[in-house]
């Protein structure tokens, strides 16, 4: 399908203006924890702060093999309308010292709603997917969230800890977190269909490339290695699977 300039200069924008939104939470997580870099950085997209430090267990970013970030909108003045975009991350060589995250895969989300909480205009999902089975799913022209993957509402705070002590027992191969206004709740992705963004992909990226192409690092990875607000998440990422004493020592 032809695309005019236009609308793939916005679809630009609106990826890199979501890597950061991801970013400031990721940081906001991190920073909840303890943790405060060098450099004074201060959230731009999410001011609130976490009341609870383990609301998403460190070991959800150390232990996954994805992650997608899912952006979930009212729709003008429809009452009950929301509409969705996201992108999904995936680990490179995982366990390895080459270990990297992929550039993002770009998808609509249509139908359902995910979590959008109550009296916000907008909230992200994040979903920690641990196996490369769930990731693959990511590949195709599009991924249904309620039938495709095994996606579970996250716990929170003790019982979040008390699930990661007993080994994780019962956790599905993905795990779903609401954030809204300062605060993450679990979140089960029911319904809704992702269908790749497969222009953007080409526009983004400089050729005929699939999702898979992406997530599996043969494409992408140069151009977000150029670009600061990927840099950023990934360094943000990085931090997240440290534990609160090593970052001390950062």
């Amino acid at each position: 399908m032809e695309v005019d300039p236009l609308t793939l200069k916005t679809w630009n924008e609106d990826l890199i203006e979501d890597v950061k939104a991801a970013t400031d939470i990721v940081q906001t997580w991190t920073k909840a924890r303890g943790w405060d870099d060098a450099n004074s950085r201060h959230l731009t997209y999410n001011q609130g702060v976490l009341k609870d430090s383990n609301m998403v267990p460190q070991e959800f970013f150390a232990e996954c093999v994805g992650i997608a970030f899912i952006w979930e909108y009212k729709v003008g003045f429809l009452v009950g309308a929301q509409g969705g975009r996201g992108m999904v991350f995936a680990r490179i060589d995982p366990g390895t010292p080459n270990q990297r995250w992929s550039a993002p895969s770009s998808f609509t989300v249509f139908g359902g709603t995910f979590g959008l909480l109550a009296g916000a205009t907008r909230s992200c999902v994040m979903v920690f997917l641990f196996s490369e089975a769930e990731v693959k799913k990511f590949y195709g022209s599009s991924v249904n969230f309620g039938t495709d993957l095994n996606i579970s509402a996250g716990l929170v705070g003790r019982d979040a800890r008390t699930e990661i002590s007993a080994g994780r027992r019962g956790i599905s191969s993905s795990v779903a977190y609401s954030f809204a206004q300062g605060a993450f709740v679990g979140s089960a992705l029911t319904a809704g269909m992702g269908v790749t963004n497969t222009a953007l992909l080409h526009s983004l990226y400089g050729g005929n490339f699939s999702a898979e192409d992406v997530l599996t690092g043969k494409a992408g990875l140069e151009k977000v290695d150029r670009e600061p607000a990927f840099i950023d998440l990934y360094s943000w990422l990085a931090i997240a699977v440290r534990d609160p004493e090593a970052c001390d020592d950062a």
